[in-house]
């Protein structure tokens, strides 16, 4: 792509330079040599002409190429971003909430309730750290994701009539900035991921729990509200993957969706629309896929 937009851009200069010299050579320069010279000129005109369009038509190739590569990019840093599950707040329903809601449960009435707190709490805590460490793989998996050849796209990316590098900006804040910036920040807490996992489970639990909880900031949208209010949650849930979770013990009810896939869903189809010049990608994508 990018050698194709340079010799599209040696084409064009060569053409009008033959041209030029040929026309002053044949029209105000009278000699046999002038001529000569011109009928030269206007033989490389004729080849730089050919070379516009060939260049031209090898450079839409590639283009297509270079964005639909870069369209599976999005596609796979999508799927490994599905992968990464919402981890909930480390901590467990308070002992008296947890008596006055089934204290009136005559399933509960001969069970020792303290007995029975305290192994679902302890059931809930292994639990929750199981789904801790699932995460962590999920993060250490993308940062061990290669880009290699993610930035060698970048460097592909010169467009035709794009002089101030508009178009490549564009992309470059899309898709190469948020998912350096992103990578960035999983990458400081993977460091400590792999000392967890290099420790066979003697890791500190609690610290980890914390750095998982922190990356989530970025990647999850989350929204609380308690469980009998009748209010709209803020997203439009028909539009979004999401999952809502109730406690009917504390008495809230929570929704999250993983923003990134989400983001990278609208990448695919904004690289889509600059890759086949087509603004209404998204919608046709979406048809076909229903």
């Amino acid at each position: 792509m990018k050698e194709n937009q340079r010799l599209f851009y040696l084409s064009i200069g060569i053409s009008i330079i033959t041209l030029i010299i040929s026309i002053i050579l044949h029209f105000f320069v009278k000699c046999d040599i002038a001529d000569y010279i011109s009928g030269i000129m206007l033989n490389i005109f004729a080849g730089a002409i050919m070379l516009i369009f060939t260049s031209l038509v090898y450079y839409f190739v590639e283009r297509r190429k270079t964005l639909e590569k870069l369209m599976n990019y999005a596609l796979e840093l999508r799927n490994l971003f599905n992968k990464v599950k919402y981890l909930p707040e480390d901590k467990y329903t308070d002992f008296k909430v947890f008596k006055e809601y089934y204290k009136n449960e005559k399933v509960f009435e001969k069970v020792n309730l303290k007995d029975l707190y305290t192994d679902l709490k302890k059931s809930d805590e292994e639990k929750r750290h199981k789904e801790m460490e699932s995460i962590m793989q999920s993060y250490i998996a993308i940062r061990n994701y290669s880009l290699k050849d993610f930035w060698n796209i970048y460097d592909q990316l010169h467009f035709i009539f794009d002089f101030k590098n508009k178009k490549k900006l564009k992309i470059y804040k899309m898709i190469f900035d948020y998912t350096h910036n992103l990578r960035n920040k999983i990458e400081e807490k993977v460091y400590h991921f792999n000392i967890y996992f290099d420790s066979n489970g003697k890791g500190n639990k609690k610290i980890n729990y914390q750095f998982v909880r922190e990356l989530q900031e970025d990647i999850f949208y989350y929204e609380e509200m308690p469980i009998n209010s009748k209010n709209k949650w803020k997203l439009d849930l028909k539009e979004i993957n999401y999952s809502c979770t109730h406690n009917n013990i504390d008495g809230y009810k929570y929704i999250t969706s993983n923003s990134v896939v989400e983001y990278y869903n609208n990448v695919f189809d904004e690289l889509g629309k600059i890759a086949y010049f087509d603004r209404n990608y998204d919608k046709k994508n979406e048809e076909t896929s229903n």
